[in-house]
């Protein structure tokens, strides 16, 4: 029992001698690395980590040290080494050099190497795109976009055309029977063509991503027709009311007048999308006097229907993805 006693306090003896004997180098995130210091140079400091003393030898700026703490009981400190010396990607080159627990200081911000800004010139070198509104085909329709970059002034024309392949259902399913007529089934039955015109303007010309706005308009013709049930007042209480129903097929005419506003993308040089909204408002005309035959009722029913407010607002929205040339 003796004797481990012994052995354990000669132990201990030995274990203090040996920390004792250690240097404690700190760096200035307070890192603390028990080391064997070699050599302090006048950039630098070289020791050996005081765990494996026949190991490598490591490097370490002064800059990066804050102080050492030799086992002597001197120290030496470093706080006034100015780190703003060192070039400003040594911290990143070898973090092993600096520290060799990994460590990043805490007092100093890891610099990056700035992005360098991005040139979006070649986005412009071709000046015309053509679009297709893939929005359209919801609606039984075929739409391009055409739309002409005019640098200087920092303007984009803009052309859309459509014309129409089936019956548009939105359009019907929006406007049918609605306004146009009191209980009468109004039916669009096609699109046969719009064209319209608009010059954008972008404030961020030379971007990637423009904003657009500006003054817009279109013309438009539908072949539609119109059907309408009603009863004939009898002249007297013994004779019985009448059916009839009036039918008629014709083509309308829209003048829209408004604005484009929205957004076009220049993903690569030839590659494009934008994303608009035209508002404004519409104004319908005819191809006969009395299309819905608002007229031919009143004079078999006596009744005093008017015709419909023809200038009413209108929106519509455009989404094209295509080709610039």
């Amino acid at each position: 029992m003796k004797k481990t006693k012994l052995f354990l306090i000669i132990a201990g003896i030995a274990l203090i001698k040996a920390v004792k004997s250690q240097d404690v180098l700190v760096a200035i995130d307070s890192t603390r690395i028990q080391t064997l210091i070699q050599e302090v140079q006048q950039q630098n400091i070289k020791y050996k980590l005081a765990k494996n003393p026949d190991g490598p030898t490591y490097l370490i700026s002064k800059a990066h040290v804050a102080y050492i703490n030799y086992s002597n009981g001197t120290s030496d400190r470093f706080t006034n080494r100015a780190t703003e010396n060192l070039s400003k990607y040594d911290l990143d080159s070898q973090p092993t050099d600096f520290n060799v627990y990994h460590s990043v200081p805490a007092n100093i911000r890891s610099p990056r190497i700035p992005r360098r800004p991005e040139n979006p010139e070649h986005l412009y070198k071709r000046k015309n795109y053509i679009g297709i509104n893939h929005l359209t085909f919801l609606n039984s329709n075929i739409s391009l976009t055409y739309m002409r970059d005019i640098v200087k002034e920092k303007i984009i024309l803009h052309v859309p055309v459509s014309f129409g392949i089936d019956k548009p259902d939105i359009t019907n399913n929006v406007y049918n029977g609605g306004y146009l007529n009191y209980g009468s089934k109004n039916t669009y039955n096609l699109m046969n063509y719009q064209v319209g015109a608009g010059i954008l303007f972008t404030p961020n010309f030379g971007q990637r991503v423009n904003f657009l706005i500006g003054p817009s308009f279109s013309f438009s013709q539908f072949s539609m027709s119109t059907k309408t049930s009603y009863m004939i007042t009898p002249p007297t209480m013994s004779t019985s009311a009448t059916f009839g129903e009036f039918k008629n097929d014709f083509d309308m005419f829209r003048q829209f007048y408004g604005a484009t506003i929205g957004f076009m993308f220049r993903m690569s040089e030839k590659l494009n999308m934008t994303l608009t909204a035209n508002v404004g408002c519409k104004k319908d005309s005819y191809s006969e006097k009395d299309p819905f035959g608002i007229q031919y009722l009143n004079g078999q029913t006596n009744w005093q229907r008017e015709a419909p407010a023809n200038v009413l607002p209108y929106a519509n929205f455009s989404w094209t993805i295509g080709y610039r040339f």
